[in-house]
């Protein structure tokens, strides 16, 4: 489903150019090929099917989440905006509030891919999720670190993800973000960095189970 809406975007975008399925297969949508993920995972005869259909369903997350980063752009960004800072409110206008709610679902992707990435390891490692109350990136980092040969994070990977979280957002995903308060600051910052490095966990995660 993903992938077919992913090239009807593309053809949209593109006027109606068609990628050839040779092409296509290295994009990171197309590389992070679910189905593939799930049966490399069970072939390794180590979950339950309960386990295994819960893995599947986080799996279908991440897809998703794959899909909406990669197209904030298209959806909140209508043109040439006003980049604000310095409290210089009265030139905020249509399109510099559009670029910061782009970005504060940006912010809200990024969490939430991470830790539905982080939930995915769990469950592949441990056959079972836990749900800490406080510390919870922390806490099933740690868990992961406990596996022998564990690489799929590294601890830099780690440190910065949890620093933008403390310093972006809540630590409940769900929490507001304090994206707006870039029109205080001197500079906006637009997540790339973040962004970057989900995506490539994403890839590494499709890397590893590739049949």
């Amino acid at each position: 489903m993903v992938d077919r809406v992913f090239l009807d975007l593309w053809k949209r975008k593109t006027r109606g150019h068609v990628l050839e399925k040779e092409y296509f297969k290295d994009f990171p949508i197309k590389r992070f090929n679910i189905a593939e993920i799930s049966e490399s995972i069970r072939e390794t005869g180590s979950l339950s099917e309960e386990s295994l259909h819960r893995a599947s369903d986080i799996l279908a997350d991440l897809k998703v989440l794959l899909y909406f980063l990669g197209n904030v752009t298209d959806y909140f960004y209508v043109g040439p905006a006003v980049v604000v800072g310095n409290s210089d409110y009265q030139e905020v206008g249509l399109n510099t509030l559009s670029i910061l709610q782009g970005n504060h679902y940006r912010v809200y992707l990024i969490t939430a891919t991470y830790e539905r990435i982080l939930d995915l390891l769990e469950l592949v490692s441990y056959g079972k999720l836990s749900d800490p109350k406080t510390d919870k990136w922390g806490t099933k980092y740690a868990k992961l670190c406990a596996v022998s040969g564990f690489q799929l994070i590294t601890e830099a990977e780690q440190d910065k993800m949890i620093n933008f979280r403390n310093r972006v957002r809540r630590a409940e995903i769900h929490g507001f973000s304090s994206v707006i308060r870039q029109l205080d600051a001197e500079k906006w910052d637009h997540f790339q960095e973040e962004e970057t490095l989900v995506r490539g966990l994403l890839l590494r995660i499709a890397d590893k189970y590739r049949q």
